[in-house]
């Protein structure tokens, strides 16, 4: 059993839970993780372009849009 992970687990959350991982009391959990990955944020227009297609999959006006700006 030694040699076999019997845990699988992922962690996701915002920056600050990768800064929180590499503190001294998480070290053990920080050595263990296998593969990171950071999403950066989104441009204006690919939020725009997010929401647009979400908007249009439920069949909403996209008036919504043009009343908030």
């Amino acid at each position: 059993m030694d040699s076999y992970s019997a845990l699988s687990l992922i962690l996701v959350g915002q920056t600050e839970l990768r800064e929180t991982l590499k503190l001294q009391v998480n070290k053990a959990i920080w050595q263990r993780v296998d593969i990171r990955f950071h999403l950066q944020a989104l441009t204006h227009e690919e939020t725009g372009a997010y929401i647009a297609k979400h908007l249009e999959a439920v069949k909403t006006p996209g008036e919504i849009l043009r009343r908030l700006r």
